[in-house]
């Protein structure tokens, strides 16, 4: 318990002695107060948690629950509370998934198993944050084999989208600790196998396993997967991220030849390879690819494209394509127009900044109001006052039409 002294004075001065807490040391003397009385698992638990309802959200919560199974607390009574008492939280995915966890620890399989069949009757899906118990559980991989095929039965015994969901989760589990085989083998012995490999696929490129990952989507590829170009996808991006743009080009032409379709994500990250080498030609070339193949390019491709000119100091051309995306993209102009209006003041261009967003507004696109405001206030301060006046005038029909949104 916190407790604060104050001493009256003549002046009403706080007493050197007062007692000042950090939120953070409050926060946590509340998630062990919490605990404590979990832990004690008296009579009058639900009384006193009660108590504490008004203090209690999913980031308290998760700290309790973290709490209780580092010792090996059993959390049910508080977790059914939770569900009685705070509505918002009863199906909150997250919150759900800690008490699978907790139960996990404790091995009661039994009680899992009853909560995966309520989460199913009410649509839950669980996170891999469920399953983290069977890498503390498990000391070896025989272990870890078996942990992990009491709860794929216990996941099969419900059945529908909860057990396929469940798997995912469980996969993206092993995954995050790099149980790679085991994650694997889940896959084989699972249904639904396409789902599984798109999640594993993705997250071995996430952790840097670009090889074996290739190695993998190369016999999906001779199967005919229907997500194969989502699959090359998680690859090129991964190879981009670690700058491995020879490589990226490398696997563009193996798509190609393969006769995997490209889709906008495809063509976003050959772009921005593209653009990082500065061939802007190739650039466009690839623009026109995508209108043949009628693929709409991306907002963040017109973005990288915009910002790589600006990065130049090509100006006019990047404003070329600013009005060429413009007129193919239209539910993205506004935030092209602003972009282009923001880059210009970064840059120090005010005026060029000021006549981009008369340019839109002139053509029925409101600008972004945060980037507006900044250059009607660089304008003012760079004795432009007539043209800031100008521009809030123009800026002013948008006010009050609700029909126009602010990109």
């Amino acid at each position: 318990m916190v407790r604060y002294y104050s001493v009256s004075s003549s002046n009403s001065s706080l007493a050197s002695g007062s007692v000042v807490k950090s939120e953070k040391n409050y926060r946590l003397g509340f998630v062990l107060e919490v605990v404590g009385m979990i832990r004690s698992n008296g009579e009058d638990l639900e009384r006193r948690l009660n108590m504490t309802r008004p203090r209690l959200n999913a980031y308290s919560i998760t700290e309790i629950f973290e709490f209780l199974n580092s010792e090996k607390v059993h959390g049910l009574r508080f977790f059914e509370w939770i569900c009685s008492n705070h509505p918002k939280l009863q199906k909150d995915t997250c919150v759900c998934s800690l008490i699978i966890d907790n139960l996990g620890r404790l091995e009661d399989y039994g009680t899992m198993q009853e909560w995966f069949r309520k989460f199913a009757c009410e649509k839950i899906c669980l996170t891999y944050e469920a399953f983290g118990f069977l890498p503390v559980l498990a000391s070896a991989d025989a272990s870890l084999k078996e942990s992990t095929k009491i709860v794929l039965d216990l996941l099969n015994e419900v059945g529908g989208s909860f057990q396929s969901s469940g798997v995912c989760a469980l996969i993206e589990m092993l995954c995050k600790f790099h149980l790679f085989d085991m994650a694997k083998h889940v896959i084989c012995i699972s249904e639904g196998k396409q789902s599984c490999s798109l999640l594993f696929i993705r997250e071995m490129c996430r952790s840097g396993l670009i090889e074996e990952a290739h190695g993998i989507i190369r016999g999906i590829r001779q199967a005919r997967c229907a997500h194969t170009t989502t699959l090359y996808n998680y690859l090129l991006g991964s190879l981009w991220k670690n700058s491995r743009i020879t490589e990226v080009f490398q696997l563009v032409d193996e798509m190609k030849k393969s006769d995997i379709p490209f889709d906008a994500i495809t063509f976003e990250i050959l772009i921005n390879s593209v653009c990082s080498l500065g061939n802007m030609d190739a650039v466009h070339r690839i623009l026109d690819q995508m209108v043949a193949q009628g693929v709409q390019p991306r907002l963040s491709t017109h973005a990288c494209i915009i910002k790589t000119l600006f990065a130049a100091e090509r100006y006019e051309a990047a404003y070329k394509h600013v009005v060429y995306a413009s007129a193919i993209d239209k539910t993205s102009s506004n935030m092209i127009y602003s972009l282009t209006a923001k880059l210009y003041l970064e840059k120090g261009h005010i005026m060029s900044a000021r006549n981009t967003l008369v340019d839109m507004m002139e053509k029925g696109l409101r600008p972004n109001f945060s980037i507006y405001m900044k250059v009607v206030k660089q304008l003012r301060r760079t004795g432009r006052g007539n043209l800031a006046r100008d521009l809030e005038s123009k800026h002013f029909k948008f006010v009050f039409n609700p029909h126009v949104a602010y990109s």
